[in-house]
């Protein structure tokens, strides 16, 4: 049946005649080669499914592990001593303070080029 739409061909009964009876060792080693390569490619498909799942135990082990030593390191800093007045904030504030001190310092420097301190326009190459 011939489905133009789908495209489709449909068979429904076969006769082999094509086939003559010395041919039939040949068909029946050309099928067992492809039966062969068949379990051939089984077998290294599961050898591949097999190494993923280990590997895929081995990163969840790994991913347990390093969550287990992230939960105690951070039990950790719950049980330090807070800071001098109980803020865990005020450390971060007096060190901002500080790296701002640093940066005003850092800035002093010589300012851009062509800029006066009269204010006037003067030219950086002198005439």
């Amino acid at each position: 049946k011939l489905d133009q739409k789908s495209s489709h061909f449909e068979v429904d009964f076969v006769i082999g005649r094509d086939i003559r009876k010395s041919d039939i060792g040949s068909i029946i080693s050309v099928l067992s080669g492809w039966c062969d390569n068949c379990d051939t490619m089984i077998r290294s498909i599961e050898s591949q499914v097999d190494r993923v799942n280990t590997e895929k135990h081995q990163h969840l082990t790994h991913k347990a592990a390093l969550d287990a030593k992230i939960n105690d390191l951070k039990q950790q800093l719950k049980n330090q001593p807070s800071g001098e007045d109980g803020d865990p904030d005020s450390r971060m504030e007096t060190e901002r303070v500080s790296a701002g001190d640093r940066n005003k310092k850092a800035a002093k420097g010589k300012g851009l080029r062509g800029s006066s301190k009269s204010g006037g326009s003067t030219s950086f190459w002198k005439q």
